[in-house]
């Protein structure tokens, strides 16, 4: 169980390095269609971010976040399921 964990926690940061790099795309790109492929791949990595740490949390650990602040980060994870660009931080 140690090495699933262990492979679940990657997964999560791998995650959250992505997230943060699409927001950043987000933020930076002008083109409409542009942002809305960003926005649907980081709908893609909340919802694989939301399934590791529930994997771990079904497994009895408990993920800290390491590139996201812990608000992002919460924010998240209390927001359901995303589909199609839906669930951007405030922006």
């Amino acid at each position: 169980a140690e090495s699933l964990s262990a492979a679940m926690s990657v997964g999560a940061l791998i995650e959250e390095v992505d997230i943060e790099d699409l927001l950043s795309s987000i933020d930076e790109t002008t083109a409409p269609d542009v942002a809305l492929v960003w926005e649907r791949l980081l709908s893609g990595s909340q919802n694989h971010l939301r399934a590791f740490t529930s994997q771990l949390s079904s497994l009895n650990v408990e993920y800290e976040p390491t590139v996201l602040d812990a608000a992002t980060y919460d924010e998240m994870l209390a927001s359901s399921t995303q589909q199609r660009g839906h669930g951007r931080r405030g922006r």
